[in-house]
């Protein structure tokens, strides 16, 4: 699978809260991403999700449920199917020596799905993205949950992912 801006800018969420989407690198510096984030070209875009929930939970009068970060659009090369994926930035996390609170986790693709709806499948893996000086750690933690917790959950470094979805 693939990036695909039409995939990520067409969604119904994206059409709505236009505001939203916006540059791949400008969110990742705003997670914080040490030093100038140049990994994506200006026109590659994705779904500020935490934004989105800011605004609906506003125009709602509620509280803002939890989500992930950022959602784009992928497409796969051979039969163009077209999936969103969910990605949580852990990039200012100095340490992955405790496991993430499954609470937190879960709740953050829950709200994220219902915030996304169905028109678009969401693929079933989810990625965590963390520092190059954290992800080995993250990685052995999944890797180490005997009761399959995180078997859909992905721990990547900011590079890693690029290279999956932009290469």
């Amino acid at each position: 699978m693939k990036y695909c801006k039409i995939t990520t800018e067409n969604h119904p969420i994206a059409k709505q809260y236009s505001d939203c989407v916006e540059a791949l690198n400008s969110i990742f510096t705003n997670e914080g991403f040490i030093g100038e984030c140049v990994l994506f070209e200006q026109e590659q875009t994705g779904i500020n999700l935490d934004s989105v929930e800011i605004s609906i939970s506003s125009s709602e009068g509620r509280n803002k449920e939890m989500s992930v970060d950022v959602v784009l659009g992928v497409k796969t090369p051979e039969t163009d199917e077209r999936y969103m994926v969910l990605t949580e930035l852990k990039l200012r996390q100095t340490k992955a020596n405790r496991n993430p609170s499954i609470t937190d986790i879960d709740g953050k693709i829950a709200g994220s799905l219902a915030t996304l709806g169905n028109s678009v499948t969401v693929t079933d893996r989810y990625y965590m993205l963390f520092s190059d000086d954290v992800v080995e750690q993250a990685k052995n933690r999944f890797i180490r949950s005997n009761s399959g917790i995180y078997k859909n959950y992905i721990a990547s470094t900011v590079k890693e992912w690029h290279d999956l979805f932009f290469a």
